[in-house]
Parts: C-alpha cells; structure tokens; sequence
C-alpha cells in the first residue's frame, strides 16, 4: 500500500518536475520574447523620432517648394512683363528708324533743294557782278567824257560873249558849277557801283565759305537795293541842282 502511494507521488513529483521544466521553459521563452519586444520598442522609438525628423524636413521641404513655386511664377511674370516691354521696344525703335528714315530723305531733298536754288542764286550774283562791272566801267568812261565835254563847254562859255553871263546871272548858276556838280554825280554814281561791286565779292566769298549757313528769308533781290541806292543820290543831286537853281 504504501509502495502504491510513493510510486504515485513518485510520478506526480516528475508530472510536476515535467511542468516546472516546461514553465521554466516558457519563461525563457517569454523572458527571450520580452527582450525581444523591449529591443523591439527600442527600435520603433527610434524609427518613430526619424519618423518625425523626416516629417519636420518633409514639412520645411513643403514650405521651400511652395515659397519657390511663389518665387516662380513671379518669375514667369516679370519674365512675361520683360518679353511685353522688349516688344514694344522693338515696335518704338522700328517706328522711330522708320521715321528717322523718312527724316533722312527729306533732309536730303530740301537740301539737293537749297544746294540747286543756292547754285541758282550764285549764277544770278555773278551774273549781276559781271554786268554791274561792265555798267560801271561804261559809267566811268561816260563820266570821264562827260567831265572832258562839260570843261570844253566852260571853256567856250568863257571865251563867249555877254550872252552867258547874261544866262548865268538869269539862272543863278556858273557853267563851272554846273560841271563840277556833274562830275560829283558821276563820282557819287562810281563810288556806289564800286561799293556794290565790292559787297557783291564779300559776298560771294562768304557764301562759299559758308554754304550751310544761308537763310531763306535774305533772298532779297539785288535789283532793288541797287535801284534804291540809285534812286537815293538822284534825289539828293535833284534837290543840289533845285537849291542851285533857286
């Protein structure tokens, strides 16, 4: 009987060493598992925090990519503006050299212009120089033969009888005055050809030393200044021979 008892806690006792084994067991399993899952944790822990750093510079990446997508249309409208405002540069200089152009050819026209009118005015001037030398010179030799004829004449009214003196003391006039006053016409009518002469020349040295420098508005016509110098002394040598006659 008691054989029986102590081969059954004899088998219990290893049912129970069995157990304490197995236990023992999965205690090192857990133990292991445990290890396991705290080195586990350990390493989500640290995937979490580069989890959150790679967050934090994906965010600060975002924030660079919008502040660059900003930054790039701004580019793309100044780039617009810029390609706007070369246009119409464009435009404003082809308009302007277009003008510029047209400005050119009528520049040249009216001076191809004043060059043919100033050739023109040029040939008038030596023209009127030639003749107004030639009117001088023939003036000279009137005035030269004049003067020989007056004095022959107031030689012969000397030489005359009672019938000049009677004339002069009529008129109040010496046939000696008479040709002294034509002679001073005539020196007078000289010296005013030979001063136009003579402007005519300065003249025309001056215009072609200054072809570029002629004024439209002082064509006035030669004619008249002469004709007005003329007209001057004969009014002047009329009121001489008036006060003589007197």
């Amino acid at each position: 009987m008691q054989e029986a008892e102590i081969e059954k806690l004899r088998k219990q006792l290893e049912t129970f060493n069995e157990l304490k084994i197995i236990k023992e067991r999965e205690q090192i399993l857990l133990q292991a598992k445990l290890d396991s899952q705290s080195v586990s944790i350990e390493e989500l822990e640290k995937i979490r925090r580069q989890h959150l750093i790679l967050h934090d510079e994906l965010n600060r990446i975002r924030m660079e990519s919008f502040d660059l997508l900003a930054n790039n249309k701004e580019l793309l409208r100044m780039n617009r503006n810029l390609k706007d405002e070369n246009e119409r540069l464009r435009k404003q200089f082809e308009e302007e050299h277009r003008h510029l152009e047209e400005l050119n050819l009528t520049n040249e026209k009216n001076l191809s212009k004043l060059f043919d009118r100033f050739e023109e005015e040029r040939r008038k001037m030596l023209l009127q120089s030639q003749r107004l030398e030639r009117e001088n010179q023939r003036l000279r030799e009137v005035g030269i033969n004049q003067i020989q004829h007056e004095s022959r004449i107031q030689s012969n009214r000397r030489i005359s009888n009672g019938f000049g003196d009677h004339t002069a003391r009529f008129y109040g006039i010496r046939a000696s005055d008479y040709s002294r006053f034509k002679a001073r016409q005539y020196s007078k009518l000289a010296d005013c050809l030979n001063s136009i002469i003579d402007q005519l020349k300065i003249n025309e040295n001056g215009i072609d030393n200054n072809d570029d420098e002629q004024d439209e508005n002082d064509d006035v016509p030669f004619e008249f200044e002469f004709l007005n110098k003329i007209t001057t002394i004969s009014t002047q040598t009329h009121s001489d021979l008036s006060l003589r006659l007197k």
